[in-house]
């Protein structure tokens, strides 16, 4: 009697799982509501102001002031006095009448000498006897010297006078017709000083000699006497 009475009570057990079992289809199954996240700093932020529109009207442009150049200095031009004129071209022409004197042949007298002048004559002469004679100097510097000792100015500005002392220091050599130095044959080697009036025209190429007029002469000497 127990024992039906226990299985009465497990079939019916059974009958209600499967009646619970068949309706499973029937039972919605609904999410929580979706919950918004707190909201940030960013957030909760005061929002921030449009800036206004670019005022987009062209400015005119500015006028650059023109540009002022620096004034230029050009050197002032510098010439010498006259008599500094003079004495310099005294001086460079005495070395140019001596290096004619060294080569004859390759001698150009209208830069020494103002043609149709006295000294320009003799000293044509000159240049054309050594060249005929195959004579040439041979220069001692030390003892080949020039000072301008006065000078006299003309009145026009383009001439003047100079007083010089001299010191001969030209050997003269027999060159034989040759550059060959070695068998140069001396001719006359004595040196002596002696004073000149040197009367100089400024040209158009520049100061040139007039004439040369000997005023003392000391032989054996290296200056001229007071």
């Amino acid at each position: 009697m127990i024992r039906r009475t226990l299985m009465s009570i497990g079939a019916s057990v059974l009958l209600v799982a499967l009646v619970g079992c068949s309706g499973g289809d029937d039972i919605e199954f609904t999410e929580p509501p979706a919950t918004e996240p707190p909201p940030t700093a960013a957030s909760t932020a005061a929002p921030t102001s449009t800036p206004p529109p670019a005022d987009t009207t062209t400015a005119p442009p500015e006028t650059a002031a023109p540009a002022t150049e620096a004034p230029t200095t050009e050197a002032p031009v510098t010439t010498l006095p006259l008599e500094e004129q003079v004495r310099d071209a005294a001086n460079a022409l005495f070395k140019a009448r001596g290096l004619c004197l060294v080569d004859p042949a390759g001698c150009d007298i209208t830069l020494i000498t103002a043609e149709g002048s006295t000294e320009f004559d003799r000293f044509k002469a000159r240049i054309e006897r050594d060249v005929a004679e195959s004579i040439v100097s041979r220069k001692v510097p030390e003892l080949d010297l020039h000072t301008v000792e006065a000078v006299r100015l003309g009145i026009d500005g383009r001439s003047a006078v100079t007083t010089s002392c001299i010191v001969d220091g030209n050997w003269l050599m027999d060159s034989r017709g040759t550059l060959d130095l070695a068998d140069d044959v001396v001719i006359d080697d004595s040196i002596g000083a002696f004073r000149v009036e040197e009367a100089l025209i400024l040209t158009s190429n520049g100061w040139r000699f007039q004439a040369v007029t000997r005023t003392g002469e000391w032989d054996g000497a290296t200056e001229c006497a007071g």
